[in-house]
């Protein structure tokens, strides 16, 4: 069975489907980070749980989003974090 961590090493050896799975999760990610940014103001999210270690293969997707949906402004002074116990 496929998990987040076997799809993440996939991605890492060049599967494009793999790589595919986590454009596509960064772009839906960053369009509900967006909305919650611009309604709330955030200075921070924190992406935890199984897909945070593959962060990286997301962010590009992700920030995209965000650039695309948030006024610049909001971005200044906004991080995109791992969370880490």
């Amino acid at each position: 069975p496929l998990d987040a961590a076997r799809v993440a090493r996939l991605a890492c050896q060049g599967r494009v489907e793999a790589q595919t799975a986590f454009e596509v999760a960064g772009r839906y990610l960053g369009i509900a980070l967006a909305s919650l940014t611009t309604t709330l103001n955030l200075e921070a999210a924190i992406i935890c749980g199984g897909v945070a270690p593959s962060l990286e293969l997301m962010l590009p997707s992700l920030v995209n989003e965000l650039r695309m949906r948030c006024f610049p402004q909001i971005l200044t002074d906004f991080s995109i974090l791992r969370g880490e116990l």
